[in-house]
């Protein structure tokens, strides 16, 4: 590696790498209930209502966290709503790991859900803001590399809380530890944020042109700092645009195909055949902990199987460019859902086939992620 970059590209890959511990909490919260649930249940004696409630609950704090997050993230600043966003992450485990009764744990979880909804937001801000343009496809990646290694990883702590003790003691404590130990990344989110610096685009708009140009120095060097601060100041003197806009003209097609790819990853993403291999939530953690414990290693390495396409698709995608992605991406995305059905409709629901089913689902939601970061990755939308 170039000297003249190594010290500026370690700088980018750290602020950007702390960000994407976001991205990480993003998944290991939407997860984590999937191997809480039962005991959750039995502990609380919901019916069936209640327990769409409890799993939905974050989800649900989502919505208003993420209609949120760009207002206070222009207002406050990226990294003051980052720090908030690992705050509510930290809370939300303390208080989902307490309670006795329903409503205080749907308030814990709801918590979560806005930091959800407001990192999905505010991260891959930062990095595109932080980010050279030559680096900010790629290190975009991390943010979605993050949120599937979220998910990943929850499996393993789950199981590990889980062979802590009897079906009694997990039933009673377990479930508290599995939710409770989000605490310990979130806080380690938070410390870290402190070593990073604002995003000097936010800088710029709040006329801290000399903080901006110190920030941007770090990242490419002099001549990069003058030229993207040109750049920055250029795009901030552009007519404020309104969001009529959006609904019109050029616009109107990669809104249309983000709003698509979100919605599909919202419909997919909290599927049991897609966390937990085609198997049912009650089910899936002790099937996982057999597959272990008997070194069934393609059961185990079928759960990278979403971590593996980010770091390879995406990359792939960046080479052939924005819009060559998002035509093809659909069609793919498309094949995969149709694979999946076939898959179900047509094979015996065997604890093979199960995976099978976990394997197509994951690499129709990983096609997604795909799509969404093309877009992502090189913006569409201009500045305003």
């Amino acid at each position: 590696m170039n000297p003249a970059t190594s010290s500026p590209l370690r700088f980018v890959l750290f602020a950007t790498g702390v960000t994407a511990i976001g991205g990480f909490l993003f998944g290991y919260d939407t997860a984590v209930i999937n191997g809480a649930n039962s005991y959750l249940v039995a502990y609380m004696h919901l019916n069936p209502t209640q327990e769409g409630l409890a799993g939905a609950s974050a989800i649900l704090g989502c919505i208003p966290g993420a209609m949120c997050a760009g207002v206070l993230g222009d207002r406050f600043g990226r990294k003051k709503v980052l720090l908030a966003c690992a705050l509510l992450y930290a809370a939300s485990a303390l208080l989902a790991a307490i309670p006795r009764t329903l409503d205080p744990f749907l308030f814990a979880r709801f918590i979560g859900g806005l930091g959800i909804g407001a990192s999905s937001m505010i991260c891959p801000v930062y990095i595109a803001e932080v980010a050279p343009s030559r680096w900010r496809g790629r290190l975009g990646t991390l943010f979605q590399l993050g949120i599937v290694s979220g998910v990943f990883f929850t499996l393993f702590v789950n199981k590990v809380i889980q062979g802590c003790g009897d079906e009694a003691w997990n039933t009673a404590v377990g479930w508290r530890w599995m939710l409770g130990m989000e605490f310990v990344p979130a806080a380690l989110f938070f410390g870290l944020l402190f070593t990073v610096p604002e995003s000097p685009r936010w800088l710029m708009q709040r006329g801290r042109a000399d903080e901006a140009l110190e920030v941007l120095n770090k990242i490419g060097g002099a001549e990069h700092a003058r030229r993207e601060q040109a750049a920055i100041q250029a795009a901030l003197q552009e007519e404020p645009g309104r969001l009529s806009e959006l609904l019109t003209g050029p616009y109107l097609r990669p809104l249309a195909i983000t709003s698509y790819s979100g919605v599909t990853i919202a419909d997919k993403a909290p599927r049991p055949d897609v966390l937990n291999t085609g198997f049912t939530v009650e089910y899936s953690l002790p099937y996982l902990q057999s597959k272990v414990e008997s070194l069934d290693l393609p059961d185990v390495v079928r759960k990278l199987t979403p971590m593996t396409e980010v770091l390879i698709t995406s990359p792939v995608g960046h080479s052939y460019g924005s819009r060559t992605t998002v035509l093809i991406a659909p069609g793919v995305s498309y094949a995969g859902e149709g694979l999946e059905f076939a898959v179900e409709a047509l094979v015996p629901a065997t604890s093979a086939t199960g995976s099978g089913v976990g394997v197509t689902a994951q690499l129709h939601l990983a096609l997604d992620y795909l799509l969404v970061d093309s877009i992502l990755g090189k913006p569409l939308f201009t500045s305003q």
